[in-house]
This record gives C-alpha cells, sequence and structure tokens, in this order.
C-alpha cells in the first residue's frame, strides 16, 4: 500500500513537471511570435530577422520534442498505475498542438491524484485547525516571530513536510527553554512550580513539557536517524503551544 502510495505521488510530480514545462515553453513560443510581430512593424529586413530568430525556434521546438517524448514515457505508466489511457495521438504534429494536449492530459492525471497531496486524516487536519487557532490566541501579547515561525511550521505540516514542521517548532521550544532560568531541566520545572507558573500538582503538564523538551532535543542535536510522522508534528506544536502559554505567564511573573 505504501509502495503504491508513493508510486502515485511520483508520477503525480511527474506530471505537475510536465504541465508546467509545457506552459513555460508554450510562454517562449509568445515571445517569439511577439518579436516576429513587432520586426513587422518596425519594417526591419525579413530575411536578416529570420536568420537571427532561427536559433531561437529551434531550441523552443526541441524542448518541445523533449517534452512530448517524456510524455510518451509516461503514458504506459500512467496507465499500468491509474488504468487510464492517455492521447498519444494528435490531429497536428506542431510543437504548440502537442503542448496543448500535454497540459490537457495531464491536468486528468493530476486531478485524479491531487487528493494524495494532502497527508493528514481528517482528525488530524481538525486538530491542526485547532492548534491553529489556540497559537493566534497565545501570541496576541508576545513577540510576533514566536507566531511566524509556528504559522511556518503549520503550513509545512499541512503539505506533508513533518520533519521540517518538527524542526520549526523544535526551535521555538528550544528558545523558550534556555530562558527558563535553571541549569537542567528539573531545575527549570521547579523554578516554575516555585513562581506558581504552574502548579505543583499538575504532573501531566509537567510531563508533556519534559517530553517536548527531549524530543526537541533529539530532533535538534541527537539523533540523526529520527524522522518525524504525522503524530510526532501535531504533538509537538500542541506541546509548544503550551509551553507558549507558560513563556507569557513567565513573562508577567518575572
Amino acid at each position: 500500500m505504501i509502495n503504491e502510495k508513493r508510486s502515485k505521488l511520483a508520477l503525480l510530480g511527474q506530471f505537475e513537471s510536465l504541465k508546467k514545462q509545457a506552459e513555460d515553453v508554450l510562454k517562449k513560443y509568445d515571445k517569439y511570435d511577439k518579436m516576429m510581430v513587432d520586426s513587422c512593424d518596425k519594417n526591419w529586413d525579413q530575411v536578416d530577422v529570420m536568420l537571427h530568430l532561427q536559433p531561437m525556434v529551434e531550441q523552443i521546438d526541441a524542448e518541445a520534442t523533449g517534452l512530448f517524448e517524456a510524455y510518451s514515457i509516461a503514458c504506459p505508466i500512467v496507465k499500468k498505475v491509474l488504468g487510464i489511457e492517455l492521447k498519444k495521438k494528435f490531429n497536428s504534429y506542431k510543437p504548440r498542438s502537442i503542448l496543448r494536449l500535454i497540459i490537457i492530459e495531464g491536468e486528468k492525471v493530476i486531478g485524479i491524484l491531487s487528493d494524495l497531496k494532502y497527508p493528514l486524516t481528517s482528525e488530524e487536519g481538525d486538530k491542526l485547525f485547532h492548534i491553529k487557532n489556540e497559537l493566534s490566541k497565545v501570541c496576541e501579547n508576545i513577540d510576533i516571530n514566536f507566531e511566524k515561525n509556528l504559522n511556518h511550521s503549520l503550513k509545512e505540516a499541512e503539505n506533508g513536510h513533518f520533519l521540517a514542521s518538527v524542526l520549526i517548532t523544535s526551535r521555538v521550544i528550544d528558545f523558550i527553554y534556555h530562558v527558563i532560568p535553571g541549569n537542567e531541566l528539573e531545575e527549570k520545572i521547579d523554578f516554575l512550580s516555585k513562581n506558581k507558573i504552574i502548579t505543583t500538582d499538575d504532573k501531566e503538564l509537567k510531563q508533556q513539557i519534559i517530553k517536548a523538551i527531549r524530543l526537541t532535543r533529539d530532533f535538534l542535536n541527537h539523533r540523526i536517524d529520527t524522522f518525524a510522522e504525522p503524530s510526532d508534528a501535531l504533538s509537538l506544536l500542541g506541546d509548544c503551544i503550551k509551553i507558549l502559554k507558560i513563556y507569557e505567564k513567565m513573562k508577567k511573573t518575572i
């Protein structure tokens, strides 16, 4: 199942790239057309113009041909993975017609596979939405850079870049960790308890802080073999919100 999803994601990326490149090459043809029209308007010698522009159009034609070859190679893969057959026969073999067909057929593949780009379940999406709302409230009275960093982290999580999300969240947690007085983690927890920033009997909150700090250390410093899952990104974001609330309270207290 995982290999099948990877194959589909690879195909999605391939056709998004093909479509984008085909659109870019069509723009080059439009630029070429404009240069031809301008040369006529200015009464330039058309032989000189053609000699000057011929290499340009040949290069564009070569790019279009290369895209058609890549598209032709991808068509059987689409049939195997998705069970649909893309057109490879054209009414006209003019490069622009080929490019337009690549775009149209590519949109079919992208449309079928686009749902794969959203990597979170509906439950995870709901959790992310809740974290977004909490974040805007928590960050009202503290440095705006906390919110900027965590908005980037949220965006990375939404796009399925869970390691990037965790690393951004980790640097926020790491910053707060180092501004809490005390050398070791237990000393910092004691400081927060003694100053009534957290209650002494709130064992669950203490455990969440300890877990978040340790996970942050693994991602930032100690474990190059540590990779992130959706649960890591969302859990750390949720813990970071709690730590931000503690930080806000600490700023008011000391």
